[in-house]
């Protein structure tokens, strides 16, 4: 394990390689608040949720850390703008936990049962107050999903590079741009559980690489707005 003292200063952007998994759908419930003058986007009158797993195999020389994290995040928006809120990152390492915390207000945190089985064929992932499990397709399934496997992992390239994470852990609160950029197609899979901090995921698609691009772009403070940017300002000049 890599101490603090070992590392130079944090300076993003950093960018990171391994394992990916992502699942879209919605939440059964909401559990977490929008920060202020944010509202959740919602999809069959619930929350849209994203999930993501990764394993960080390659890390970048400067921020020599390999661990894994599965975080769960709802999406938001404020007038047209769109982003993601993590409310529970899983991690099986201290320090990247801790660096998430202090410079982007994430909610990170360690669990030391935190167990992931990984392999061609499935995936899962246990720790306190989360659950993950998935199977590969069939192959007759797999070849019939090949449209929505090259659409979905190009969906994955855009709108990660056209959204920020919005970090409400910490005050203040931090945005920034976190890139995912999946290698090939990847696998289609079907979710047999996921559970994060109580709330069960609805799950529309989830797909796997075996590799992808993590560009971690630096933080910024989260500002303030009107809290309810739809809604008219009375005073406004007409």
């Amino acid at each position: 394990m890599t101490d603090a003292s070992e590392l130079p200063p944090f300076r993003p952007p950093y960018v990171l390689a391994g394992s990916c998994l992502a699942l879209v759908g919605v939440w059964d419930r909401d559990v977490h608040a929008p920060p202020d003058g944010f509202r959740p986007v919602r999809l069959f009158g619930r929350t849209a949720a994203v999930v993501i797993a990764n394993h960080y195999t390659e890390p970048p020389a400067e921020m020599p850390l390999r661990y894994r994290e599965v975080i769960a995040a709802s999406l938001v928006r404020r007038g047209l703008e769109v982003a993601a809120v993590p409310f529970d990152m899983v991690l099986d390492q201290q320090l990247p936990v801790d660096l998430g915390r202090q410079h982007y207000a994430l909610p990170k945190r360690l669990d030391t049962t935190f167990v992931v089985d990984e392999s061609a064929r499935a995936f899962n992932a246990h720790a306190h107050d989360l659950a993950l499990e998935a199977r590969t397709h069939g192959v007759v399934a797999s070849v019939f999903a090949v449209p929505i496997r090259i659409a979905f992992a190009l969906a994955v390239r855009a709108i990660t590079a056209s959204i920020d994470v919005l970090g409400d852990a910490g005050s203040p609160h931090e945005r920034a741009r976190i890139k995912l950029r999946p290698r090939g197609i990847g696998r289609s899979m079907r979710v047999t559980a996921c559970t994060s901090r109580g709330v069960a995921l609805r799950t529309v698609w989830c797909q796997s690489w075996s590799w992808t691009s993590t560009w971690l772009g630096p933080p910024s403070p989260l500002e303030r707005r009107d809290s309810n940017p739809d809604v008219e300002n009375p005073d406004a000049p007409r």
